[in-house]
């Protein structure tokens, strides 16, 4: 109760904390103040729990995927998996409305991937997942060719393959 008078001692007429946070995504620490939770670090909670999750699927599939956990330095790509001789460098991206904008490609997504390829490889895909959990695998050259003609965010996801068809397409078998 004393948690809940502390808040609502805070709240303006709006219904949101003085700061202009939510209620929804405030937490209380001690003594009740209210602090927001930032979007940055929610944002980066779900993309961890994807590629954690992609890792999982891609270990379903009878592939080594590999979780590169982010470091104090970012890191080149999020999942590195490996089948039949296949090593494929991946990121992943969360679509929290169905929409990729290009411009959410870092310098160092980038740049770790065209050498990747510049060394003879030839396997770097950006792993989206959207709001009904579907997984889309999107080449890093489609991305790019996208890029060249202007197009600045993927909405129709329906040309790319599932994770399911990626799969079978990288097995041999799509």
């Amino acid at each position: 109760l004393r948690e809940w008078k502390s808040i609502s001692r805070t709240k303006n007429t709006d219904g949101n904390l003085k700061n202009g946070t939510e209620r929804s995504t405030a937490k209380s620490t001690n003594g009740g103040r209210c602090y927001e939770v930032k979007q940055s670090t929610v944002n980066r909670t779900i993309g961890n729990r994807f590629e954690d999750d992609l890792c999982e699927l891609l270990a379903g599939y009878g592939w080594w995927a590999h979780n590169m956990a982010q470091n104090q330095v970012g890191q080149p790509a999020d999942v590195i998996a490996v089948k039949n001789d296949i090593a494929v460098l991946i990121d992943c991206k969360v679509c929290a409305n169905d929409r990729f904008a290009l411009s959410r490609i870092e310098c160092n997504q980038e740049g770790a991937m065209t050498v990747w390829e510049a060394r003879g490889n030839s396997h770097c895909y950006f792993a989206m997942k959207l709001t009904d959990e579907s997984i889309y695998m999107v080449h890093f050259d489609d991305l790019n060719l996208l890029d060249s003609v202007g197009t600045k965010t993927i909405t129709d996801f329906s040309r790319y393959m599932t994770l399911e068809e990626w799969v079978n397409y990288m097995e041999g078998n799509g």
